[in-house]
């Protein structure tokens, strides 16, 4: 679907979005380690996403 966006927009690049989902609950509630986590989720969606391991 990105790339069928892309090419029809006329892009010269292929447009996706990575989010980095965590679980935020009483348990869970210092920011730095919640922003921590998230940032890490983020970056190994992107690596699934890219195909990269």
């Amino acid at each position: 679907m990105n790339e069928e966006f892309s090419k029809e927009a006329g892009l010269p690049f292929i447009l996706s979005i990575s989010i980095g989902p965590i679980d935020f609950d009483e348990q869970h509630t210092d920011l730095k380690d919640l922003l921590k986590a998230a940032d890490k989720n983020l970056y190994e969606e992107k690596k699934i996403k890219h195909g990269k391991k």
